[in-house]
């Protein structure tokens, strides 16, 4: 893994101090080394997390032994044995063993094309110094990030959002659309970021930059089709297959690897593979503090004795620590800083989980994904289905579903005349119809989850990567295989869910007899921290007031100061309703701070 920066200079020589600056400002994201490359009007660089391939011969930016191809690479390649025999057979003399000169060599081989033939994760920035040619792109499923912006006419481009601020050529400000989507959304689901002029490179999109032009070959998003007619028996054996050669797969590196362990049915699966090809691997888990049963409303549960029950059953070394109120609030601007964006909910955890894994190791499993692949979440799609087969009444059970934050009659009431201004310049009803066409005709359930595979899921992978490059950690996802995901797109509608309307129907069949009848019959519960009970304990209650009540917050002038009051206390007095609300004001509000201010 590693963390890349570019700057497209039309006219002008490019400028290496700059490039520095956004590499510094990335530095976590690849400890073991940088390189910078200038070949006028590109300026290209890249710090690397060496997992394949350490020495010098992999070093990036990597360039062809004519100096015509140049390459800075965010990724792991899964099938870069198969494609370098290829192209050995095509004439390309290797002059490494890392898969960073497979993404090079497709690359200059077969032009765009090579995308497609790619099993893997990665954002990259190709550069043809002969044809004056700059290709930047990312994975299918969105797994590595990548950013642009423009300034004077200058294209920059970097793996997170800092290495752009850090450049100096870009200012940070606040997007209206994008705030409106994540006060509704609790993310943002359109191709925009919350800083105004940044965009992100879509899941699946290329872009190329030449003769001062910069063309979008266009995105990819997971479509649930159902047009296989598998029986389930032949389903389970096949999921069974593709897991096992996907977890092989990616099980592959020249450092320490690990497992990210929780009480769920995604992480046991890949554990489970994964003990069986790699006995006595080692897992990690977090679990937390200060969980009350009593708080009507409270979702989180402590996973640390099922993922403890279950390493014994595996015999893995288990590494675990308990998450209380006190260290979370500690992490929380860190996490803000981290993150970037506070899309989705709190996430410290998934902090903590990355500092751990970092003690012992370079690249963690996890099993991200399942959820979204094979129908994980029932109690969202049970009032999408009720009578949701016109596709209107399809979008508004969505909607009512997905506005998290505030609902549509809620706005009024909670912004202040600048907030509505602001909010007013997005359209979160429209994007959620333009996420919606074309799916008239696949049934409901597949309708809302190539939606959310389409918002929640990147938002997710972003996440994830975010947190554990913050540790120098690699974080891979089985369950997002290529192989394994375009198999799972075509399953028929009815190996999602169970007669009885719970979840991963399939999933739950392929790992019959092979995991302990606790896990596979235990409820969905998620990776989620007890805010309802920690919000009335002192360090969130204080927190919450000091920073949503406090002067800074009214002097900003976006929310209105009585609905805030009143939503920060009847949270901390026990109400779960505005928790959502009052997680996403505080997080916006330290953004603001951190970024804005």
């Amino acid at each position: 893994m590693c963390g890349i920066a570019g700057i497209l200079s039309p006219g002008k020589p490019p400028d290496a101090a700059v490039l520095t600056r956004m590499l510094e400002a990335q530095r976590h994201r690849g400890p073991d080394g940088q390189g910078i490359l200038l070949s006028p009007p590109l300026a290209l660089g890249a710090v690397r997390l060496a997992v394949r391939d350490a020495g010098g011969a992999s070093a990036q930016p990597l360039s062809s032994a004519d100096g015509r191809f140049a390459l800075a690479y965010n990724g792991e390649l899964y099938n870069d044995a198969d494609l370098r025999r290829e192209l050995e057979g095509e004439g390309w003399r290797f002059r490494s063993r890392g898969d960073a000169e497979v993404v090079l060599a497709a690359l200059a081989l077969k032009g765009e094309a090579a995308l497609r033939s790619f099993n893997g994760v990665f954002a990259l920035a190709f550069w043809d110094a002969r044809q004056g040619r700059l290709i930047l792109a990312r994975d299918r499923m969105g797994l590595r990030p990548l950013y642009r912006a423009e300034s004077g006419g200058d294209l920059l481009f970097a793996s997170e959002i800092k290495g752009l601020l850090a450049s100096g050529r870009i200012r940070a400000a606040l997007d209206g659309p994008a705030l409106a989507e994540l006060f509704t959304f609790q993310n943002i689901w359109s191709p925009r970021t919350l800083f105004a002029g940044i965009l992100p490179v879509a899941p699946g999109e290329v872009l190329v930059a030449e003769g001062g032009h910069l063309v979008s070959r266009g995105g990819w998003r997971p479509v649930f089709s159902g047009s296989s007619r598998l029986s389930e028996a032949d389903a389970v054996e096949g999921l069974r297959v593709r897991l096992g050669a996907a977890v092989e797969r990616q099980l592959a590196a020249e450092v320490p690897v690990g497992l990210a362990l929780s009480g769920g049915l995604d992480s046991a699966a890949v554990a489970w593979e994964s003990s069986r090809l790699r006995p006595g691997i080692p897992a990690f888990t977090v679990g937390f503090e200060g969980i009350s049963a009593s708080r009507s409303g409270e979702r989180a549960v402590d996973e640390g004795p099922v993922a403890r029950e279950l390493a014994k059953s595996l015999a893995l070394p288990l590494h675990k620590i308990r998450l209380g109120p006190e260290e979370a609030v500690r992490d929380l601007q860190e996490l803000i800083r981290t993150l970037e964006e506070p899309r989705l909910a709190a996430s410290f955890q998934n902090l903590a989980a990355a500092r751990l894994a970092r003690r012992h190791v370079t690249v963690v499993l996890s099993g991200g994904g399942g959820d979204e692949l094979f129908g994980g979440y029932p109690w969202r799609y049970a009032p999408i289905l009720v009578g949701a087969k016109d596709p209107e009444t399809f979008r508004k059970a969505f909607l009512a579903v997905w506005a998290r934050v505030l609902k549509p009659s809620q706005q009024a009431s909670f912004w202040t005349g600048e907030g509505l201004r602001l909010v007013g310049q997005g359209d979160p009803e429209g994007v959620l119809g333009d996420l919606s066409a074309g799916l008239d005709d696949l049934p409901p359930l597949h309708r809302a989850m190539t939606i959310e595979a389409a918002t929640f899921l990147p938002a997710y992978c972003l996440l994830e990567d975010r947190l554990h490059m913050a540790e120098g950690v690699e974080v891979r996802a089985p369950l997002l295989d290529l192989p394994l995901v375009d198999w799972a797109l075509d399953l028929p509608e009815g190996l999602r869910l169970a007669a009885d309307g719970s979840g991963k129907r399939l999933l739950k069949g392929a790992m019959a007899g092979r995991l302990p009848a606790a896990i596979l019959a235990a409820p969905k519960q998620g990776f989620i921290p007890p805010l309802l009970t920690w919000a009335s304990s002192e360090p969130w209650s204080g927190l919450m007031r000091s920073v949503l009540l406090g002067e800074k917050c009214r002097a900003r002038g976006l929310f209105r100061p009585e609905a805030v009051r009143y939503d920060v206390e009847a949270l901390i007095g026990g109400d779960p309703r505005p928790l959502h609300r009052v997680w996403t004001c505080l997080a916006f509000e330290l953004w603001c701070r951190e970024f804005l201010d």
